[in-house]
């Protein structure tokens, strides 16, 4: 799928916050370093397993690992739900689209979990909420979470931030001087 150069040239803007750009079955097309700093590095992922819901509810042992989103276990159900209700959205905006009905067909059939929150029933779209992200030297960063829209394309671009002056915005600073570590203690890669 392709990311518009407008929209690509907003997602080097942000500079200093994480942003990923997601399709609306959630398929990761693009990001920013700080997103690699935050999370993992995007592109060590096949692109036909960079989706959330794949790597939420049918994890690769072969993908490097990432930053996994969810202090709680209110929270990590939270954003499964919404990752499976977003799905559902896309299945109805896009009825005949293959790619959708072979995500949510492997989907069913590899996780209980995933058809138990889409036997449920619930639609809708990304939303702007609060995360915590659990970074592997920063520990756990409790983010400001914002969806926007880019209703032509049907994209959006999930931008992570933190108020100035937390300690949050200080683990942020922190992962931006790090920058994009190897996972398994290794050096630092930029």
């Amino acid at each position: 799928m392709h990311v518009r150069p407008s929209v690509l040239r907003l997602l080097d803007r942000f500079a200093d916050l994480p942003v990923v750009v997601m399709s609306a079955q959630g398929d990761v097309l693009a990001w920013n370093e700080m997103a690699c700093a935050l999370q993992g590095d995007w592109s060590a992922i096949l692109p036909h397993s960079r989706n959330i819901n794949r790597l939420r509810f049918l994890p690769d042992p072969a993908d490097p690992p990432m930053s996994g989103v969810g202090a709680t276990a209110e929270e990590f159900a939270a954003t499964a739900e919404q990752s499976v209700a977003m799905l559902r959205s896309a299945a109805a905006r896009y009825p005949d689209d293959a790619g959708v009905r072979a995500l949510i067909d492997d989907l069913r059939r590899g996780s209980e979990l995933f058809v138990d929150l889409w036997n449920a029933g619930r639609v809708g779209g990304w939303r702007s909420h609060t995360k915590t992200v659990r970074h592997p030297v920063a520990g756990a960063i409790v983010l400001d979470c914002d969806t926007l829209h880019v209703p032509d394309v049907d994209q959006s671009l999930i931008v992570y931030s933190a108020a100035p002056g937390t300690p949050a915005a200080e683990s942020l600073a922190l992962v931006r001087v790090l920058g994009m570590q190897s996972w398994d203690g290794g050096t630092v890669r930029r």
